[in-house]
C-alpha cells in the first residue's frame, strides 16, 4: 500500500541544512535568493527516490545516479558535520507514518552506507505516481525520443535529471487514456481527457494553440508541431516547435505533468515562470493550486512574484466560493543564509486572512518596491 502525503520534512547535515524542518501540506512554495538551500529540499527526496529505484536503499544513499548528482560525501555533508554525525532524512505522513534514513561519510565511494533506518517501502515516493521536473527541461524539437520503459511502464516525463524528454510520448499516449481530474478540467477544453485539456490550458499561454502529436513507431519518435484556431473556425498549418516560442514548449511538461497527476500524486517542479509572460505564470499558478486542492502534493521552486500572487489569488478565489485551493492547503517557505553562517533558516511565510501576506521577511519578493522609490525620487 503506497501512504498518503507528506506532512513533515527534516533534514540534518545535508549540504546547507544542519537542522531544517518543514511542515508541508499540498501547494509547497520554496523561495528565497539563489543558492539558499530551496533545491536541496527536492534533491533529498529524489536521493532516496533513486536510491530506492536502484535498488540500493536498504544498504546506503546513492549519491549520483538517474535523478540527481550530487558528487561525493564532502559534498552532500554540511561542511560542519564531525566524522562521527551522519546525514539523516525524516518524513512523516498524514496517516501517521513515519520514515527516517541516517547515512554515514564514506570518502571512497558515492554510496553513503546506511546506519540506521525506520519504516516500510510504502511511501509515494516511491511510486509511479511521481514526477519531477528540473529548471533546465529537455529543448523540445518536432522529433522526440519514445520509450515503452518510461512512459508506459514507469508513467514518468523523463528518466535523467527530471528534463521531461518522454513528454511528448507520454501526451501521445495517454491523450485519450488519461481523463482529467474534474477540478483541473478548462471549460473550454473538448474533452475531459488529457490531450484536449492540455491544449486548453496551453491556449493560455498561446490563444489558440493546438498540439499535433503522433507517434513515429518505425524510427522510435514522437513528433509534435502545433496549429493555431483561425476566426474563421478553421486552422493554420502546422508549425515546428522551434518556431513557435520557447515558453510554449517550456510549459508543456509542467501542464502535462499537472494535468495526469492523481490523487496523492507527488510533484517535485523547479522554476515553471521561466520563458513565460506574467499572464501564462499566473495561469500555471492557477493549474497548480486547482490540482493541489485536488489532492496533488506538489514542492515547487520559484523566483517569481506572479507565481506567489497567482497563488494568492487562487486562495482569495476559493475565500469567495469560487474554484481555488484552500488556505490550509498552502506553505510558503523563504530561504536565506546570513552571511556570518553557512547554514540555510528557512522563514515560514504565513498566508493571513482575505489571501494577504502581512509582514514578510526581508527580501521577500520586494524588488519592485524597491525599485518603485528610487523611480519616484523618494
Amino acid at each position: 500500500m503506497i501512504t498518503n502525503m507528506i506532512t513533515k520534512l527534516t533534514l540534518r547535515n545535508f549540504k546547507l541544512h544542519k537542522a531544517t524542518e518543514l511542515t508541508l501540506s499540498n501547494f509547497n512554495l520554496l523561495t528565497g535568493p539563489n543558492g539558499m538551500g530551496k533545491s536541496s529540499i527536492l534533491q533529498a527526496l529524489l536521493l532516496l527516490r533513486q536510491s530506492d529505484q536502484q535498488k540500493v536503499l536498504e544498504t546506503g544513499l546513492f549519491l549520483n545516479s538517474d535523478l540527481v548528482e550530487i558528487g561525493i560525501d564532502a559534498d552532500a555533508f554540511h561542511q560542519s558535520a564531525s566524522a562521527e554525525e551522519t546525514l539523516d532524512i525524516e518524513i512523516e505522513t498524514d496517516d501517521l507514518h513515519r520514515f527516517i534514513w541516517k547515512f554515514a561519510k564514506d570518502h571512497s565511494s558515492d554510496l553513503l552506507p546506511l546506519v540506521e533506518s525506520y519504516g516500510d517501502s510504502s511511501l509515494g515516493l516511491f511510486g509511479p505516481h511521481f514526477q519531477y521536473l528540473q529548471a533546465e527541461h529537455f529543448t523540445i524539437t518536432e522529433m522526440n525520443p519514445r520509450s515503452q520503459l518510461i512512459v508506459k511502464l514507469r508513467q514518468q516525463l523523463s528518466h535523467k535529471r527530471g528534463r521531461g524528454e518522454y513528454t511528448v510520448h507520454f501526451l501521445a499516449h495517454y491523450a485519450n487514456q488519461i481523463e482529467v481530474l474534474p477540478l483541473l478540467r478548462h471549460p473550454k477544453a473538448k474533452t475531459s481527457w488529457l490531450k484536449d485539456q492540455t491544449d486548453a490550458w496551453l491556449g493560455e499561454i498561446s490563444p489558440g494553440i493546438e498540439t499535433i502529436v503522433e507517434e513515429l513507431e518505425a524510427q522510435n519518435l514522437v513528433r509534435l508541431r502545433y496549429r493555431y484556431a483561425t476566426a474563421e473556425g478553421e486552422y493554420t498549418n502546422p508549425v515546428k516547435p522551434e518556431n513557435a516560442g520557447f515558453g510554449i514548449s517550456y510549459a508543456l511538461p509542467i501542464l502535462v505533468a499537472a494535468l495526469a497527476a492523481r490523487e496523492n500524486s507527488l510533484l517535485l517542479i523547479e522554476n515553471p515562470e521561466a520563458h513565460l509572460h506574467p499572464h501564462g505564470q499566473a495561469k500555471l499558478a492557477q493549474l497548480l493550486t486547482l490540482a493541489a486542492q485536488a489532492g496533488v502534493q506538489i514542492l515547487l521552486e520559484t523566483h517569481s512574484d506572479h507565481i506567489v500572487n497567482g497563488t494568492l489569488v487562487s486562495i482569495k478565489r476559493a475565500l469567495q466560493g469560487d474554484s481555488g485551493v484552500a488556505p490550509e492547503k498552502v506553505r510558503i517557505y523563504y530561504f536565506e543564509k546570513p552571511p556570518e553562517t553557512y547554514q540555510a533558516e528557512v522563514i515560514a511565510v504565513p498566508v493571513q486572512e482575505e489571501a494577504r501576506i502581512i509582514k514578510p521577511p526581508k527580501g521577500f519578493f520586494d524588488q519592485f518596491k524597491k525599485d518603485i522609490k528610487i523611480l519616484m525620487g523618494f
